[in-house]
């Protein structure tokens, strides 16, 4: 049976925390950066990809990652619900 990872990316203040709820962690300082290293756990076929707010680009269309709310320079109250409608596929009571 293949083996299903998980990944996590985001800022290197959450890794350590990540770590302990069983991800493989990768600390990255801005977009730029999480943007190649998504591309690089992509084409190591990792199951889901979770990333921190803070450093996820702007649509990165792929259906395998999840964004996690950080520490946003922009409060959005609806943030949480449509990250959660996004990764379900639909809409659920909250």
């Amino acid at each position: 049976m293949k083996e299903r990872r998980i990944a996590f990316i985001g800022p290197k203040e959450y890794v350590n925390v990540m770590r302990f709820a069983g991800f493989e962690c990768f600390g990255v300082l801005d977009i730029r950066e999480a943007e190649e290293k998504i591309k690089e756990l992509e084409k190591e076929n990792y199951s889901l990809i979770f990333i921190s707010q803070d450093v996820c680009p702007e649509d990165i269309g792929l259906d395998r990652v999840v964004t996690l709310p950080g520490i946003s320079k922009e409060p959005d109250g609806e943030y949480l619900k449509k990250e959660i409608t996004k990764a379900i596929g639909g809409e659920m009571e909250l």
